[in-house]
């Protein structure tokens, strides 16, 4: 499986984070439209292309950057792989 890099799916230069995935998002939404809402309302257990169930598998480590988080997956059905994108909404307050 060839590594997927980051910055080929949102590249990082003078832009922010925040511009880079509003720009993610605009260039996808027409054409995957479909497959995003699969794999999103499926809580990522879904492949969106094959449409298999619990074939799902992470590789490599999760990057974080600017309130975000990305991590390359496959599905173990169909070969196919991309990157995860997850946006930081808050935090969970711990007793120490």
């Amino acid at each position: 499986m060839s590594s997927i890099d980051i910055s080929d799916v949102i590249p990082i230069g003078d832009e922010t984070v925040d511009e880079n995935f509003e720009g993610f998002l605009e260039e996808y939404e027409d054409e995957e439209e479909d497959e995003q809402i699969i794999y999103v309302e499926s809580n990522g257990q879904t492949c969106p292309y094959c449409l298999e169930t619990g074939e799902i598998q992470t590789a490599g480590t999760v990057e974080i950057s600017d309130g975000y988080a990305f991590q390359e997956v496959f599905c173990g059905a169909c070969d196919r792989q991309w990157t995860d994108v997850y946006q930081l909404v808050g935090f969970n307050p711990t007793d120490v």
